[in-house]
């Protein structure tokens, strides 16, 4: 009876992943209760029974990735915001630990440019439909906030701003097959009016900042760019205009008559009396911060403004929320790390003129832009995002060359 070698069962567990991989790529709108990515990374331990790759690093990410999860740990060990070690600990566990298996799926996972391609190209495809279903909703349905079949809105919102920068990037990119081109191209205009249609305002910027940049830079005719940047910000004006709805967006920035529980129009006031308690809240824990997790409890008993409606588990941007929870330990890791991201980045961008940095830059502009607003980035109630973006920094170190595998 013939054996079956352990480059062939390797072989066979590196396919799983990938259709794994392809699988998330047509469901992550659904954020479903399985984590395909985590099963995914399990597949790749299992195969390092059978084979083990040999792995060349190069720069420092390793060192700045570890030294962020490193100094968010000493915080939770060296906190006095009054949360038990145990929970704090089972947070830091689900919000910075878990999310890495992504990352990790860089040493485990054949990483090619076919299979990116495939994967980019069937979330066109979701996007593309779930556009659709936006588009329809907001006119037969007049949904306020239409979100498609995505599970929720601010899930539509951090996904659009992770991929739309990067199809839009790969519009001008003339290696590419045609095809996909024309693909990643009418994702992007379908999911122009189903982003506005959606209402999330920190998309609108972000989104609008990372596509000038990128008609600037790959439009060949700099005149022709700037045309098309005005007649698109002529046409969705209009579209604002024509829209009741979307200019009760912009009405309730300033807007503090929402009533309680009502969070579809929840005016930014309240995001600034969040912010403030924020603050005060740094001052008095500012070494160790207040505890993961702790935010929301500190907040209903101590900190909230007596005019503040809501009672948030976050404060809405993540820089104070990293500074409050973890603060200047756990801080000083988050912002090196990211200081980090972008010096290589652009470096390599700058220096080879690579495909795979320019399109992790916009993509990173984009999702950091968002930061100040929400919680995007191992925070409390949504965890995808985290993963998202550590999986889309594992493709760009594997494109770009950064970290290489090789198996047998």
């Amino acid at each position: 009876m013939p054996t079956i070698s352990k480059e062939i069962f390797a072989e066979k567990i590196d396919e799983l992943m990938y259709w794994g991989l392809i699988l998330f790529s047509l469901t992550f709108f659904f954020d479903l209760p399985i984590n395909l990515l985590t099963i995914v990374f399990v597949l790749g331990l299992v195969k390092l029974i059978f084979i083990r790759p040999r792995i060349k690093i190069r720069g420092k990410y390793i060192y700045f990735i570890a030294a962020f999860l490193v100094l968010v740990f000493v915080s939770v060990l060296f906190n006095t915001g009054g949360a038990s070690f145990s929970s704090m600990f089972a947070a830091y566990k689900s919000r910075f630990m878990s999310p890495i298996m992504a990352f990790l799926l860089v040493f485990l996972f054949d990483f090619t440019k076919k299979r990116i391609a495939v994967m980019l190209s069937c979330m066109a495809v979701v996007f593309s439909l779930n556009s659709a279903a936006i588009i329809w909703q907001h006119f037969i349905f007049m949904t306020l906030r239409p979100v498609g079949f995505c599970t929720n809105t601010m899930l539509l919102a951090v996904s659009n701003i992770f991929i739309v920068p990067i199809l839009l990037r790969l519009v001008f990119e003339k290696t590419l097959p045609g095809i996909l081109r024309k693909l990643y191209l009418f994702t992007v205009i379908i999911n122009i009016p189903a982003i506005i249609f959606s209402g999330t305002r920190i998309v609108w910027i972000s989104l609008t900042l990372s596509s000038v940049i990128t008609l600037l830079l790959y439009t060949n005719d700099k005149k022709k760019a700037v045309a098309v940047i005005i007649t698109a910000g002529l046409i969705i004006t209009g579209i604002f205009m024509s829209s009741d709805k979307l200019e009760k967006r912009f009405e309730v920035i300033t807007d503090h008559s929402m009533k309680i529980g009502d969070y579809t129009n929840s005016p930014n006031t309240e995001r600034i009396l969040m912010w403030e308690s924020s603050l005060k809240m740094i001052r008095d824990y500012p070494l160790a911060g207040v505890g993961i997790d702790n935010f929301h409890e500190l907040y209903k008993t101590k900190y909230k403004n007596p005019v503040a409606l809501e009672t948030p588990w976050h404060p809405h941007n993540v820089f104070l929320a990293m500074a409050v929870e973890s603060g200047f330990i756990g801080f000083s890791g988050f912002i090196a790390l990211f200081v980090y991201l972008y010096y290589n980045v652009t470096k390599i961008w700058r220096k080879s003129g690579s495909v795979a940095a320019s399109v992790y830059f916009l993509s990173l502009l984009s999702y950091n832009i968002s930061f100040l607003t929400d919680s995007l980035f191992c925070g409390h109630y949504l965890k995808l995002p985290t993963y998202m973006f550590w999986f889309i920094t594992a493709a760009y170190l594997a494109m770009s060359g950064q970290i290489e595998r090789k198996e047998g």
